[in-house]
């Protein structure tokens, strides 16, 4: 306590937290106010890891945040609980006051993660594309450099899907840069048969 009444806490711990009682007095001592005051000492929330895999058409997505055990007496110590708030591509949150949130997604895009508590805040993002939409993305920019007349190769993009049964099985869907051979058969307008080999679809989640 100094000298104009105020409280100071050195060395600030977790422990210190609780209800404080404050009473102010008068200078003949009559109480003049009293009040409780909830007092809460967090840590700042640690980086958040956001991470995905592709599953056929939809992208798996984990959000976790956790604080490093700064001794091993602490190791088995249960994870201080932040608000983990998942944003899809779509503009839609998800929210969880826990330390890993996951999530099955069918849309595309850029994911953020946000770990935040009511001292700080920390965001991570990442880009996820399905196996199937680097297929289509791929195949599309294959297709402007074989074939020259712009409206065939628009139409060809603009309607070709990729079959998600098209795509070889892998067991290693989860690596962050992988090829996948892909080849498509396509009939062109005169009759005749373009081979194309799609080489470089990576896995972007």
């Amino acid at each position: 306590m100094i000298w104009n009444g105020t409280l100071q806490i050195q060395r600030l711990e977790k422990e210190d937290s609780g209800n404080y009682m404050v009473t102010v007095y008068q200078r003949d001592g009559k109480l003049k106010a009293e009040e409780n005051i909830m007092f809460l000492v967090q840590d700042p929330v640690p980086q958040p890891i956001l991470t995905g895999d592709c599953v056929n058409k939809s992208v798996s997505v984990k959000c976790e945040a956790k604080h490093k055990a700064k001794d091993e007496a602490k190791e088995k110590a249960k994870d201080e609980a932040f608000m983990i708030e998942l944003i899809q591509p779509n503009g839609k949150k998800i929210q969880r006051n826990a330390t890993v949130l996951e999530w099955r997604a069918w849309n595309s895009g850029m994911f953020r993660c946000v770990a935040k508590n009511q001292v700080s805040e920390k965001m991570a993002e990442k880009l996820m594309v399905s196996a199937v939409e680097a297929a289509e993305i791929q195949w599309c920019k294959l297709m402007n450099r074989h074939e020259a007349r712009s409206n065939v190769q628009q139409m060809y993009c603009a309607s070709f899907v990729v079959s998600s049964g098209w795509l070889p099985q892998r067991s290693d869907t989860s690596a962050t840069s992988s090829s996948i051979p892909l080849f498509m058969p396509l009939s062109q307008p005169h009759g005749s048969r373009l081979d194309v080999t799609v080489d470089t679809v990576k896995h972007m989640c």
